[in-house]
């Protein structure tokens, strides 16, 4: 049975809200890099100094490349790992369940029915408000004393998404009764 979704949504990327998202990450391990490799590259070239090799390169000099070179190599592969998630999501909202579909390195598909869903929230960093993205954390019904949580990352629009998602679940939940 081939049926269409009442509503389709992607999410959005944004490269500079990646940017600082990713950006307490990225200058934590500038700082972690510096001290572990420029160190362990001063100690060495300073015993090759020591024996007489190695007498142009000033020691200060071990301590810039780690941290610009993992700032940028982290910053690339956070942006391009966001990109491919973001252009290979999908969330479809059918008459009776939620269905997200996921496509990276791994092809996942989770099915939500509505009557599992106890709490919807909205959330809008403030990096997502300057592009009018936000974030929806669909709470679900789990097997056990835990609850499970699907988050629909950088939702254009995310308000009005919100409010048509949250009267289609109502709609199903009050059908359902």
């Amino acid at each position: 049975m081939n049926r269409a979704p009442l509503i389709t949504i992607k999410p959005t990327f944004q490269l500079w809200v990646r940017f600082f998202q990713i950006l307490p990450l990225t200058l934590f391990l500038q700082v972690w890099t510096t001290g572990f490799f420029g160190g362990i590259a001063y100690f060495c070239l300073h015993a090759l100094q020591a024996k007489g090799q190695f007498t142009y390169i000033p020691l200060e000099w071990v301590f810039i490349p780690p941290p610009i070179l993992v700032f940028y190599l982290t910053q690339i592969h956070g942006m391009h790992i966001e990109y491919q998630q973001s252009k290979n999501t999908t969330y479809s909202f059918f008459e009776d369940e939620l269905i997200v579909r996921k496509e990276y390195w791994v092809i996942e598909e989770n099915s939500i029915p509505y009557h599992q869903i106890v709490e919807l929230t909205l959330s809008k960093g403030i990096f997502q408000r300057g592009s009018n993205l936000g974030s929806i954390k669909v709470t679900t019904l789990s097997t056990g004393e835990r609850n499970s949580t699907v988050t629909l990352n950088n939702i254009s629009n995310p308000d009005d998404v919100y409010q048509k998602v949250k009267a289609l679940i109502k709609k199903n939940n009050a059908l359902t009764k």
